[in-house]
């Protein structure tokens, strides 16, 4: 069963913002190699969603070092952040 990691989080300013996302896009896959997709949504001008999804619990667990590398670094441009991890019961690609 797959798991996913989600973080929904906002920023204080928006140039923080677009720092954010093109941070995680350019360096997102090499830092999660162990995941088998990532979602960065952008939902307003100082918020956003990122969704990993991973193919085991453990493999989510292994990516947890990056994860906390990666926040510590935004941790000061940082409003909130939440954060939901769970099972996948749909999957769905058309």
């Amino acid at each position: 069963m797959s798991y996913a990691r989600i973080n929904i989080f906002e920023v204080i300013s928006e140039e923080v913002a677009d720092k954010l996302t093109a941070e995680f896009k350019a360096h997102a896959p090499g830092e999660f190699p162990g995941a088998t997709q990532l979602l960065s949504i952008r939902t307003g001008p100082t918020t956003g969603i990122s969704l990993n999804v991973y193919p085991t619990a453990e493999a989510m667990e292994d990516a947890s070092a990056a994860r906390a590398s990666r926040v510590e670094k935004f941790q000061p441009y940082l409003k909130s952040m939440d954060v939901h991890e769970g099972e996948i019961s749909l999957n769905h690609h058309n």
